[in-house]
């Protein structure tokens, strides 16, 4: 068993995107929160269990079907897995395979058994943007935080000396009352305080953040109530997401699900504005939208970029050479004479990125345009002829 808490790399896609006789994807959603991890393993418990029946039903051998639930009990009884749980759970098991991917982002619950894995869902987490930077301001502290693919939010330790709160940047005992001279501190003086502050902290991420060499596309969050919030904005040199609220009473696990959704935001905005811009092109016979085409197109190299439905399930078969497509008839898994389906979009995206293109895995409210068809649109290289 191999338990991955990174993002998969290319050749983690490649392995699992070769033909694999039974096998069984499973995607759950999860929660760092003990209590709730029963209900994870009994999710994944349920979908083996559909799996070994159909085998059974199939003709499966003895031997085989006990192969894949052996399998699933080694992934079962490993406590390390179940105890360092995310967001997401991606469970590839076939007879000869058993690979786990812990996942930051939240994905759907999906379960498949056929010749192929499917991976749209697990392409989800690698056109993904999973990398941000967190800062919880508030008058009496503050602290610099980051996601990433690998692990949910952490706090950082800082490098500097920095001033630990609006007191201490002022040179104050407190910026409530009077101060050390004994002088009323009103509502505007508290305002000029804090601005100070705020420019002092905005001073310190700063430093930290090029310590760092942060690229200035990566997000960055700032969790904090008015007139902080806009103080800090007005005086960093990045561009940040405000969000409103006391966010030093959240814990790491609050802090991470809220950062968690406003990168699927991000993630929706790009991929719009990215459709948006194909929509554009359409007059120059370099956009595909119908499935068949779009798959050609994959087969011959020419998708530049392929916005897909993660969400959908098409099932059918490609032929490798010629692109054309086979689809099975709604509701059922296999093509006529029994040959094993697979999910078409899964297949077509690991085309395009092995030939150097651009994947977008979107849910079907993510985007919109009336070129989209809620299943893909293909931006092309050339015309297909």
């Amino acid at each position: 068993m191999t338990t991955h808490h990174q993002l998969p790399s290319s050749d983690d896609l490649d392995r699992l995107s070769a033909r694999t006789e039974h096998a069984l994807t499973i995607y759950v959603p999860t929660s760092p929160n003990p209590q709730e991890r029963s209900a994870s393993q009994t999710a994944v418990k349920s979908a083996v269990d559909d799996a070994v029946r159909r085998l059974k039903q199939d003709g499966a051998s003895h031997a085989l079907v006990e192969k894949l639930r052996a399998q699933w009990e080694s992934v079962d009884r490993d406590s390390d897995l179940w105890g360092s749980l995310s967001s997401s759970l991606a469970i590839f098991l076939a007879p000869e395979v058993n690979e786990v991917f812990v996942l930051p982002n939240s994905l759907l619950p999906q379960s498949q058994l056929a010749d192929h894995f499917d991976l749209g869902q697990l392409l989800r987490s690698v056109t993904f943007p999973h990398e941000a930077y967190g800062l919880i301001l508030a008058a009496n502290g503050w602290s610099l935080w980051h996601a990433t693919a690998d692990a949910r939010i952490t706090e950082l330790e800082l490098d500097g000396d920095y001033p630990s709160d609006a007191a201490d940047a002022t040179n104050r005992d407190s910026i409530r009352g009077r101060d050390k001279n004994r002088g009323l501190v009103g509502d505007e003086g508290k305002k000029a305080l804090l601005g100070k502050y705020a420019h002092r902290v905005a001073e310190a991420v700063t430093a930290e953040m090029n310590r760092r060499r942060v690229a200035s596309s990566v997000p960055f969050f700032v969790f904090g109530v008015e007139p902080l919030l806009s103080q800090f904005a007005d005086q960093f040199d990045r561009d940040v997401i405000q969000l409103q609220g006391a966010a030093e009473r959240l814990g790491a696990d609050q802090l991470d699900e809220q950062v968690r959704a406003e990168l699927a935001k991000i993630h929706a905005e790009r991929a719009d504005s990215r459709l948006h811009t194909i929509a554009d092109t359409v007059s120059s016979g370099l956009v595909a939208t119908d499935l068949v085409d779009i798959a050609t197109a994959a087969t011959r190299g020419l998708v530049d970029t392929l916005i897909f439905n993660f969400t959908v399930d098409i099932y059918g078969r490609i032929d490798e050479v010629t692109g054309a497509v086979e689809r099975v008839r709604d509701g059922e898994r296999a093509l006529p004479g029994g040959t094993a389906a697979y999910d078409l979009l899964s297949q077509i995206a690991l085309m395009v990125l092995r030939q150097g293109g651009t994947v977008l895995a979107v849910r079907d409210d993510e985007v919109s345009h009336l070129i989209w068809n809620s299943v893909a649109v293909a931006q092309l290289r050339a015309p297909l002829g």
